[in-house]
């Protein structure tokens, strides 16, 4: 038996020099993966932020500046950015492309198909039974009887089928207010209206008619179904008539007491309106009342007539202007003249003897009245 060769100083055993191996081993391992990690974040931030997030892979191409992403879109995404999923392609399924399914009576056609064509890609065509309507045969029209699967009439609505035509009402369609209805739903309605409602379905009332029932004049208005406004004496005759007839526009009043005009409306001279136009109690003529108070005598009555006699400076039925010669009424001072204040010797006088007179001399005459004559 051999022995073991002496063991030497500085040489490293076979153990500790395969351990250093694999430690080193170790480290470059985990390197690499750090590095393939770090890679796969950066392709997945480039998918999200340049692909839409609908890349397969993320590659980067040198630009002017920075360069740019190309992505290579996964599935049947599109475009450069992978946003577009093509027309046939569910993008809720990450436009993977779909497996067309043959359209069905059940799930397409709502049961009610009598034959079906198409798939869910192309779309589906589904021909309907009986009188069911719609792209999926879901509706029966109002005029056929769903409960019998839409092949028969509806209840109320004339016809034999197919040929269902719903019958006019008086509710339905003349409004509650029709003596009498005939028609159908495609030809028509024909309202004959009650009382006096109008309109093609009875709907309208005229003013001054009762509007619940259509049948009467409201309160102030006669002549049914026309309805015109009753003349009154407030309204028509200025609350003077005894009696009133006619109606609004041709009112006929008869007046009470004096009252006169078309309307009542005139208390004639003589007669106060104050009491009703009352023939009155024929009170004398007063000087302040009738004459101006400036008569000199007054004499008669108020039905009668007044006569005043005035100053010879007033003049008229009541004293009430100034008389020929005198002016500034209610003064009515003398005119001037020139006889009377220019000693006749003026071609011109103006002004009154309150104002003082102004004379235009004639001649050689000079002097405020014109009473100079040089020598």
């Amino acid at each position: 038996m051999l022995a073991r060769p002496p063991r030497r100083e500085g040489h490293v055993s076979a153990f500790a020099f395969y351990t250093a191996l694999f430690g080193l081993f170790a480290t470059f391992a985990t390197a690499i993966c750090l590095i393939r990690s770090l890679r796969d974040e950066v392709e997945a931030l480039a998918n999200d932020r340049s692909c839409s997030g609908h890349a397969q892979s993320v590659s980067w191409r040198r630009g002017d500046i920075l360069g740019s992403c190309v992505c290579r879109c996964r599935n049947r995404w599109s475009s450069k950015d992978c946003s577009v999923c093509p027309p046939g392609y569910d993008p809720a399924q990450d436009c993977v492309e779909p497996r067309c399914r043959t359209c069905t009576n059940v799930t397409d056609c709502s049961g009610r198909a009598t034959t079906v064509n198409g798939d869910v890609c192309t779309g589906c065509r589904c021909t309907c039974r009986h009188r069911y309507t719609g792209p999926n045969c879901e509706e029966c029209p109002k005029q056929f009887d769903s409960a019998q699967d839409c092949s028969a009439c509806a209840p109320g609505v004339n016809g034999v089928y197919p040929d269902c035509d719903k019958s006019c009402t008086n509710a339905g369609n003349c409004s509650g207010h029709a003596k009498s209805v005939s028609g159908n739903g495609i030809l028509g309605c024909q309202c004959v209206c009650d009382n006096a409602w109008t309109g093609g379905q009875c709907e309208h009332c005229p003013a001054n008619v009762t509007q619940a029932t259509c049948d009467r004049c409201i309160a102030g208005y006669d002549g049914y179904p026309q309805c015109q406004r009753v003349c009154t004496t407030v309204s028509d005759c200025a609350n003077h008539a005894d009696t009133v007839s006619g109606f609004d526009g041709s009112c006929v009043c008869r007046c009470r007491n004096h009252w006169s005009s078309k309307d009542c409306s005139v208390c004639p001279p003589g007669y106060d309106p104050a009491q009703d136009c009352v023939e009155p109690r024929c009170r004398t003529c007063t000087n302040v009342t009738d004459c101006s108070g400036r008569a000199t005598t007054v004499t008669g009555d108020v039905c009668t007539g007044c006569i005043c006699t005035c100053p010879k400076q007033f003049t008229g039925p009541a004293c009430g202007t100034c008389a020929t010669g005198y002016e500034d009424y209610p003064n009515c001072f003398k005119e001037c003249t020139a006889v009377d204040n220019c000693n006749g010797h003026a071609t011109k006088v103006t002004g009154n003897v309150h104002t003082s007179c102004q004379c235009t001399c004639a001649g050689h005459w000079s002097g405020e009245t014109c009473d100079t004559c040089p020598d």
